[in-house]
């Protein structure tokens, strides 16, 4: 069996990844924030990979994300609820910044500067970085009680 559990998180180690840059350490730009990253949490994780190590009859690829996760927004300010200083956030749609950031390496192709762009003017950084995926963990229920 392969396990494929999402973003990984607890209290003390939360997920931060590229939906939310932050720029000169002040202000946060959270790319797609209804968008719903796909976490589990580690004990969730650990759970599954003992349901998984007691049950050798299950075989394939069981995606492990939490069906109820929140969206980007919910959870940063859940962070903050649990006493994280974050700073501000500002928010912008996944198809801006894509766009944004197609017109950007377009325009630095012939300028031969690519490589100087930063990334979020590089598309695929943006999205592997933010790009909103959904994943289901059906599978993590039907054959783990997960």
């Amino acid at each position: 069996v392969l396990l494929r559990p999402g973003l990984l998180w607890d209290r003390d180690h939360h997920w931060n990844g590229g939906a939310a840059l932050t720029i000169a350490g002040r202000v946060r730009v959270t790319i797609a924030p209804r968008a719903r990253p796909p976490l589990c949490h580690v004990d969730d994780c650990a759970r599954a990979v003992v349901a998984a190590v007691e049950r050798p009859d299950v075989t394939g690829v069981i995606n492990l994300v939490d069906p109820a996760a929140p969206d980007r927004r919910t959870f940063t300010a859940d962070l903050r609820a649990e006493g994280l200083d974050l700073p501000p956030s500002i928010p912008l749609a996944y198809g801006a910044v894509d766009a944004a950031a197609r017109a950007a390496w377009a325009l630095a192709g012939p300028l031969r500067i690519r490589s100087r762009l930063p990334g979020l003017l590089r598309p695929a950084q943006v999205a592997a970085r933010a790009k909103p995926l959904r994943y289901s963990s059906a599978r993590a229920h039907d054959l783990l009680d997960w």
